[in-house]
């Protein structure tokens, strides 16, 4: 940005002159020169006989003096804000510690509780799995149980089946022991009286045949 040098002519000490600034501030230089003469009268008194270096220098000394004043409390100022600046930073690091440290401990308990809630599911889960568990072993146990009986009962009635039929097949064998029995005696009766019948013809032969070797003789 070009910048362009105002002109004025101001009266300072009863003398013209004229000068020039780049400040963009209307009557910047009139303003200077005013507070310049008002200075001047206030260490003159409106005496119209003084020497203008006595007054510059005097000038210059209040100058120095008021910019020495203005750089102790801009350094004041400096300090104070600093200050204020480092008690913002210490009370928002204590603030952030302490939001920290709830924030923390908020946590915890958050983690705390559900740990606990987690344990809690995980003890009702294992109690269940237990119950599970021991309602599964009495099911079981009671299935062995009923096969056992039924085992049992099946082997009782096998067994009185076998035995049924094994008295059935004595008592069928017996039958048929007695029957065999009976027809072999009935055949040994038969034989003993056919052997009689033979012994008893054989006799008669042999007594035919001794009478028969009589009259033989005889003749």
């Amino acid at each position: 940005m070009i910048h362009i040098a105002k002109k004025a002519e101001v009266v300072i000490l009863g003398n013209r002159y004229k000068l020039t600034t780049d400040r963009d501030e209307e009557g910047w230089l009139e303003k200077l020169a005013e507070d310049f003469n008002g200075r001047v009268d206030k260490i003159v008194g409106g005496s119209r006989r003084f020497n203008p270096l006595n007054v510059s220098i005097l000038i210059g000394l209040q100058l120095e003096e008021e910019m020495y004043n203005l750089k102790q409390e801009a350094r004041q100022a400096y300090e104070r804000i600093k200050q204020q600046h480092e008690d913002i930073v210490k009370q928002q690091k204590t603030q952030s510690e302490k939001l920290l440290a709830e924030q923390k401990a908020e946590y915890e308990a958050k983690l705390l509780k559900e740990r606990k809630s987690y344990e809690a599911r995980m003890s009702a889960q294992s109690s269940q799995y237990s119950s599970s568990m021991q309602e599964l072993r009495d099911r079981h146990a009671q299935e062995i149980t009923r096969q056992q009986q039924e085992h049992a009962a099946d082997m009782a009635n096998l067994k009185s089946s076998q035995e049924a039929a094994l008295t059935e097949l004595q008592a069928s064998k017996e039958r048929q022991v007695t029957a065999l029995q009976n027809e072999l005696n009935s055949k040994s009766s038969q034989q003993a009286d056919a052997l009689k019948e033979l012994q008893a013809k054989y006799d008669k032969l042999q007594k035919d045949y001794d009478e028969l070797m009589e009259l033989l003789e005889d003749a």
